[in-house]
């Protein structure tokens, strides 16, 4: 998996001639060619992208979410609001490990989890439960209202900054250095060439598609009634496009990736 969002820096990943990574400043002389990596099998229970998971661990986003929910809930009732205010069912969460198997398994359940947003059960749930909040919070009067919008205010900000420590990530000059890396990954001649080998293996499976990032947006329909056959469809997509990946792509940009992480440190 690539990370889609791009920042602007002031360096840029260069491989020197003695094969030590650098980075120098934006418009200096570009750097000779990178070196080659040796491409072995992916194990299905190796970690895809070394790089983003530095950037994001997995299952960091859920634990946040899941402990911020909760004590958000807690602090609701000892402030004297009904226990299970405004909850947010924890089924919709989706949980998945960043190997082949457990994103194959996660195309599976939830395709690239555009459509299953709004089909699946724990979708449907998570609506029915928004109605009944919105409901309950309507048939408050103001004054009630409005201490309950403040309550839930502070209640949600306590949580936040509880939970925040479950989310701190790099230092911002790590951060640029590893989306510097990023993109010298996906500029490496081996990615480009690997990406070319996933886009052939989409197009022999019936596909139009000429990057894993932009065939997965090509889903993104936020905001539309999505129906069951349109789910099914994204979700036959995502698996096809994750065993192409692990067939022709992963395996080289794993590769190229740990020769990136290796020279920045």
């Amino acid at each position: 998996m690539r990370y889609v969002a791009r920042v602007t820096a002031v360096v840029a990943l260069a491989a020197t001639a003695a094969g030590a990574t650098t980075y120098v400043t934006a418009g200096a002389e570009g750097p000779p060619p990178p070196p080659a990596v040796e491409v072995g099998a992916l194990g299905a229970d190796e970690v895809v992208s070394p790089i983003n998971e530095q950037l994001a661990p997995s299952g960091q986003g859920l634990r946040y979410a899941r402990q911020v929910n909760g004590q958000r809930a807690a602090c609701l009732v000892e402030r004297g609001w009904p226990e299970g205010t405004a909850p947010i069912p924890e089924g919709a969460d989706a949980v998945f490990e960043p190997t082949p198997s457990g994103l194959r398994a996660y195309a599976e359940a939830a395709g690239f989890g555009f459509a299953t947003m709004w089909v699946s059960p724990e979708a449907q749930a998570h609506q029915v439960t928004a109605a009944v909040n919105a409901e309950w919070i309507g048939a408050l009067d103001d004054s009630e209202r409005a201490r309950y919008g403040a309550d839930s205010l502070e209640c949600m900000q306590s949580a936040e900054a509880n939970a925040a420590a479950l989310v701190a990530g790099p230092s911002s000059q790590r951060v640029a250095e590893l989306m510097a890396a990023n993109d010298w990954v996906a500029a490496h001649p081996q990615v480009v060439t690997a990406t070319e080998a996933w886009a052939q293996c989409m197009a022999d499976a019936g596909y139009d598609a000429t990057t894993p990032e932009s065939f997965r947006d090509s889903f993104a329909d936020f905001g539309v009634t999505i129906d069951d056959d349109e789910a099914t469809a994204e979700i036959a997509a995502a698996v096809t496009a994750t065993d192409c990946a692990v067939a022709h792509l992963w395996p080289t940009t794993k590769a190229v990736e740990e020769l990136a992480l290796a020279q920045l440190d």
